[in-house]
């Protein structure tokens, strides 16, 4: 039969930043059991005590947090890399756009002045570039199979080390930070060890001293 404590887990354990507030213990637990007692209840079909459910967070806050390999990464100080004046364009799969996509990043291969994020998905595929080369942009890409254009972004850079794709948490920990300031993220692209994060312009500033500061000065 599951318990009151295994309940409680589960719950906390979808809700991240919730996991985090009890760790850091900055979380009103009676306000927290309270919230959480109907979901409870309706699993276990029968009334519960908001004592026992505030047991069992408690327990919770006194499981070691195993962060040591996390927390040992992020003294490693990184490349961080701001570009502005970016657009991302939403654009249809179909093979003529993405042979348009192909042409336009073997047209720039050499010039890394430009920024070109492409990243296909299931039914549509983004691509992102510097808003001042749009006309070249326009010339290459059907304009028909532009879905939806969306300007005034930039994007910050991460260079991180080889050991980031072996270390549980790193993304989760970065946007996470970000989640807690309130700052939107547009758009995320990654690859081995460069993660871009693409923001409103308005965003970009404070997203950077937010991520900044989770690396050692």
């Amino acid at each position: 039969m599951i318990t009151i404590p295994e309940i409680v887990q589960q719950i906390v354990t979808r809700e991240p930043l919730v996991e985090e507030g009890l760790q850091k213990g900055i979380i009103n637990l009676s306000a927290y059991a309270r919230t959480i007692r109907p979901q409870i209840e309706d699993i276990l079909m029968k009334r519960v005590q908001t004592g026992a459910i505030i047991m069992a967070l408690r327990r919770m806050q006194t499981v070691p947090h195993n962060g040591t390999v996390l927390t040992s990464f992020f003294h490693i100080k990184p490349n961080i890399m701001i570009r502005s004046n970016l657009t991302e364009l939403t654009l249809e799969n179909s093979k003529r756009a993405l042979s348009a996509v192909a042409e336009l990043i073997k047209q720039n291969a050499e010039d890394h002045r430009n920024i070109i994020a492409v990243t296909q998905g299931v039914y549509e595929t983004a691509l992102i570039v510097n808003t001042d080369w749009k006309d070249e942009v326009q010339k290459t890409i059907p304009q028909s199979a532009v879905n939806d254009t969306v300007h005034n972004l930039s994007a910050i850079t991460i260079s991180l080390p080889p050991s980031n794709v072996e270390t549980p948490g790193v993304y989760y920990t970065i946007l996470k930070s970000l989640a807690w300031k309130g700052i939107n993220v547009f758009d995320v692209v990654s690859t081995k060890n460069e993660f871009t994060i693409v923001f409103e312009d308005k965003d970009v500033d404070f997203a950077f001293s937010v991520i900044k500061s989770l690396f050692a000065k």
